[in-house]
């Protein structure tokens, strides 16, 4: 499981934030772990984790960080809970390791359409 943070807040770590889609950019990596024969868990991402912002009362800033120092050791005690990455099988691939027709779609960056702009229009 990847355990990772981002100064910036949650809207803009979404998939029509400024920064782009923060689980979308771990993909890669979790698959890394999935291909070396991991059970890879779902992501544990903290957002609005930067250093006080001009004007911040640095008591609010100390605040929102120890509440997720909380939210990481509560995620961490629940381990068991936390959903695993679904990932395609062995057999969702034909012989040429090309997903087959109606294998499940797990991510944007494996999946039937061959182009993805037309989806997003």
């Amino acid at each position: 499981m990847l355990s990772v943070t981002a100064g910036s807040s949650m809207e803009a770590c979404a998939h029509d934030g400024q920064e782009g889609d923060t689980r979308l950019i771990l993909w890669p990596i979790n698959y890394s772990l999935h291909y070396l024969g991991f059970t890879v868990l779902e992501s544990l991402i903290i957002t609005g984790v930067r250093s006080a912002v001009a004007g911040e009362d640095p008591a609010v800033h100390e605040h929102r960080l120890q509440e997720h120092l909380r939210r990481h050791a509560t995620h961490f005690a629940s381990l068991d809970a936390i959903p695993a990455i679904p990932f395609n099988a062995a057999e969702d691939w034909d012989q040429r390791r090309k997903l087959k027709k109606h294998a499940p779609v797990h991510s944007p960056f494996i999946r039937h359409h061959a182009d993805w702009r037309s989806r997003a229009q």
